[in-house]
């Protein structure tokens, strides 16, 4: 099964996308907005790599990681 330490590193890998290329924060926002506004975003990228049957499991533990 995936391990939450290989779901986090994708979800970080995006984070650090979204927070240098995405344009819904200014370059003051806090870190934990950053995460809340592109929270659904990542969580879709992470999901790519995965198959549909994967997908409940992983955003239940996504959501417990961050």
């Amino acid at each position: 099964m995936i391990e939450d330490i290989e779901l986090e590193s994708n979800f970080n890998w995006w984070l650090d996308h979204y927070t240098s290329h995405g344009d819904k924060h200014y370059s003051d926002s806090p870190d934990w907005k950053i995460v809340e506004l592109y929270y659904d975003l990542i969580v879709d990228r992470v999901l790519e790599n995965y198959t549909e049957e994967d997908s409940d499991y992983i955003i239940e533990r996504l959501s417990k990681i961050f």
